[in-house]
């Protein structure tokens, strides 16, 4: 399993006309057992209302989420950013012993 623990994660906020998008980087693709570990974050989406694992750009997962701008204050943008940390340090120990297995 790689070490790709970092000790942070990396955010991209983005203001819209009418939302604040919020898209964390997770990890890389999986090197095995793709389907199963695609698998893994799809049943992670209904645990987790709001966030939803995908792929940006360059085809990298991500956990993205959305914020309506007239809800938005400090409180919700600092819970939204525990979410996202809670989420995925939830998530991340078994996605990496699915998408890289030690051989």
């Amino acid at each position: 399993m790689p070490s790709l623990y970092l000790g942070w994660l990396p955010v991209e906020i983005t203001i819209g006309q009418r939302t604040l998008r919020v898209v964390a980087g997770f990890s890389v693709r999986p090197q095995t057992n793709e389907a199963e570990a695609y698998r893994y974050l799809l049943a992670l989406n209904m645990k987790a209302p709001g966030f939803s694992f995908g792929l940006d750009a360059e085809n990298r997962i991500c956990l993205f989420g959305r914020i309506p701008l007239d809800a938005l204050d400090a409180g919700t943008l600092d819970a939204a950013f525990g979410r996202i940390v809670e989420i995925t340090e939830s998530a991340v120990a078994s996605y990496l012993q699915l998408a890289f297995p030690r051989t």
